[in-house]
């Protein structure tokens, strides 16, 4: 059964809302459970975990951006569509990883060209877990983690060195770790943040990627860097 919140803090909107997703999925013959939370904050208290989330952005106390990061921060995997009057808001989304975007008034054939396609994800587990969209002058750019080999960091410059292509865009070193905590990469130095997948070897001030470059390893660092190599290679059923 698919679990989906709406939060809208207009109750006749959300009210109206949560209609309209109940009858596009009662046609598609897709068993479903709706709840309704007037406010963010609402939504952060409850305990239920929620396959799809649609959220407001313009709301009281707790907007839907800021509900939505710290939804984030739990590392529970939801797909994410904003409902909102608002587009300027629409490059923001991209960085809590919205899979769309809804303008209102919502046109219904939108509404459920969306809804169904969110719901084929769902079911199909096609969530966008292995990927994470950054903003470079307001281009969105999807990178897929398994081809990040590592971040590099410059002050608030990050460089994500992908297999055939390197990206930069402006991020916190802090927010970037907590977005990848559970997606095996490692903070092996004070500028650098690797994926375990790509290391080749190691001594103990450098880690040999399998594109060749050569990686910072911080000597503080060694011994947990160590500990979750092992760990990664046990998961994955690598030789040790």
């Amino acid at each position: 059964m698919l679990s989906i919140a709406i939060c809208d803090d207009q109750a006749l909107d959300c009210l109206k809302f949560s209609g309209k997703v109940r009858a596009i999925l009662q046609e598609a013959g897709v068993a479903h459970n709706i709840k309704q939370f007037l406010s963010g904050a609402a939504l952060m208290e409850s305990a239920c975990a929620f396959d799809l989330v649609f959220l407001d952005i313009k709301m009281e106390r707790l907007d839907g951006l800021t509900t939505a990061a710290l939804m984030r921060k739990r590392n529970r995997p939801f797909l994410l569509v904003f409902t909102t009057a608002y587009r300027e808001y629409v490059y923001e989304a991209f960085d809590v990883e919205a899979f769309h975007y809804l303008v209102k008034p919502v046109d219904d054939g939108k509404l459920a060209k969306v809804l169904l396609a969110a719901v084929d994800k769902c079911l199909n587990g096609e969530r966008e877990e292995g990927y994470m969209v950054v903003t470079r002058n307001r281009e969105a750019i999807k990178l897929a983690l398994d081809d990040v080999l590592y971040f590099e960091i410059s002050g608030r410059v990050i460089k994500a060195r992908c297999s055939n292509r390197a990206v930069e865009y402006y991020d916190q070193i802090g927010a970037l770790e907590e977005r990848l905590i559970g997606r095996s990469f490692f903070r092996c130095h004070k500028s650098f943040l690797i994926h375990l997948k790509h290391v080749v070897s190691f001594d103990k001030h450098e880690i040999l990627m399998d594109n060749g470059d050569r990686v910072l390893l911080s000597k503080r660092r060694y011994k947990e860097f160590t500990e979750a190599l092992l760990k990664y290679l046990k998961k994955e059923g690598g030789m040790i």
